[in-house]
């Protein structure tokens, strides 16, 4: 066999390869979110903090959760643009590749089940962007908008709800449901005013404690749960959190 020809075989079996790995590498991310999720739950629980639906915003400034979101997200685009208050970066070197900066990680083959007291709801997409509200914009995709959804975007459960909510101003959820939403002034029912300090993301964790109010970093848009860079570092690496008194092990 000439070099030629040995190169062109070398070529289709090494994209071949490729192919192959990439669907295992996504699915690993993948089971490492749920399990982001998973023990997430279990501190909010501790904690008394719950909700079934909502949103998080997520100080990753140490980069550590962006990566495996970039792995994992979906390959399709999300034409229907939602829960983009915080404003996606769309800018050079954007983690979310997606023209519109606004990425999902389709976990219908890994549903996770999220707890919350009597309620339970069954999450099977993530809804993600990165952000910087901040005056310092030395890092323009230091934060992560996270929502955990029942299905992706462009569905026709999910698109029955969007229009219930967002065309018709009904309320969406059951009032008995927890709810932590960032576009809570929508049915004018935002709980957090200035700091929700009850939320133990808003707790410094130094010496693997989380005792210490310390203030959100980002500016607040409405009831978005706010997990600080050092319980998003925890929780990554399944660190026993001290809250207060009680020792948490992750």
């Amino acid at each position: 066999m000439d070099s030629k020809n040995y190169y062109k075989k070398y070529l289709k079996y090494k994209l071949k390869y490729i192919n192959l790995k990439k669907p295992n590498e996504n699915n690993q991310e993948k089971r490492k979110l749920v399990e982001y999720i998973n023990l997430l739950y279990k501190v909010l629980n501790k904690t008394s903090s719950c909700f079934i639906k909502g949103s998080f915003v997520i100080d990753d400034c140490n980069n550590k959760l962006k990566p495996i979101l970039a792995k994992a997200q979906s390959d399709k685009l999300i034409p229907m643009e939602s829960h983009i208050g915080f404003v996606p970066y769309n800018g050079l070197y954007k983690i979310c590749s997606k023209s519109n900066g606004l990425c999902e990680v389709n976990l219908s083959k890994y549903p996770v089940t999220i707890n919350c007291g009597e309620h339970s709801l069954e999450r099977k997409n993530i809804k993600w962007y990165t952000f910087n509200n901040t005056k310092d914009k030395n890092d323009p995709q230091r934060f992560v908008f996270f929502k955990l959804e029942g299905s992706s975007t462009l569905t026709v459960s999910h698109l029955k709800q969007a229009i219930v909510r967002y065309a018709l101003r009904r309320p969406s959820d059951s009032p008995s449901l927890p709810t932590r939403r960032e576009d809570c002034a929508i049915e004018n029912n935002c709980k957090c005013t200035n700091e929700c300090s009850g939320d133990p993301s808003g707790y410094q964790i130094g010496s693997n404690k989380i005792c210490q109010l310390t203030q959100t970093t980002h500016e607040r848009l409405g009831d978005e749960f706010f997990i600080s860079s050092q319980l998003n570092s925890a929780i990554l690496a399944k660190q026993s959190i001290k809250i207060c008194q009680d020792i948490l092990k992750l």
